[in-house]
């Protein structure tokens, strides 16, 4: 049967929304909202994913004293040597080149003696993801424009989006980074395989997803 391209997209949306509340949502409990059968759910996921209509569910640490990571945006004369440079230390989770107000982002587990001008630096908060709302590209683009043509620096008022817990620790055990790992770029992993190799607990699975994004 061929499904119209319009039906298509709106089940990817419900997805991406039933994704948003529950990462592990099963298809058929997810098929319920969408109408359809749990295989044709199923296979709608899969569609939406290797699209990019959706990216994800991913896992984070928030930013608890014991998960402390260091920010740096930096201007360099040779960024692409300190590119590689960086690529060798264990401590750098994340580095890549930019173009702007600096030329090369580096996020490491300790702090670290930066080569070049560093513009700003700081730990990293907890991970915000902003929720798509269900508008088309040329209303986001008119949404934005007239939110950056009305803003006032001196008026603005923080919303709280952004949130830190350096001054709290939580206990994180070998088994809880291995599962931490293993679910990071992907929630939706069978669970028996990291479970079963690993000799993990159901309740060491469940008790510490409160402490990640």
């Amino acid at each position: 049967m061929n499904i119209p391209k319009k039906l298509r997209k709106r089940h990817y949306r419900i997805w991406y929304e039933l994704l948003c509340k529950s990462p592990r949502i099963c298809a058929k409990e997810a098929s319920l909202s969408l109408g359809i059968d749990q295989k044709t759910a199923s296979a709608r996921l899969k569609e939406a994913l290797f699209e990019e209509y959706i990216v994800g569910p991913e896992a984070r640490k928030m930013s608890y004293g014991n998960f402390l990571e260091y920010v740096y945006f930096i201007k360099c004369e040779d960024p692409d040597s300190l590119y590689q440079k960086y690529r060798k230390d264990e401590n750098v989770i994340l580095h890549a080149l930019m173009y702007g107000f600096a030329n090369l982002w580096v996020i490491s587990r300790e702090k670290m003696n930066i080569e070049g001008d560093i513009v700003v630096e700081g730990l990293r908060s907890d991970y915000y993801v902003a929720f798509a709302p269900n508008h088309s590209w040329d209303d986001a683009i008119q949404t934005i424009r007239k939110k950056i043509e009305e803003f006032n620096p001196k008026e603005y008022i923080p919303k709280g989006y952004i949130k830190t817990h350096f001054d709290e620790t939580i206990e994180w055990s070998e088994k809880d980074e291995i599962l931490y790992r293993y679910f990071k770029y992907d929630m939706r992993k069978p669970v028996a395989p990291v479970m079963d190799n690993n000799k993990i607990c159901t309740y060491t699975l469940t008790s510490k997803s409160s402490f990640l994004h």
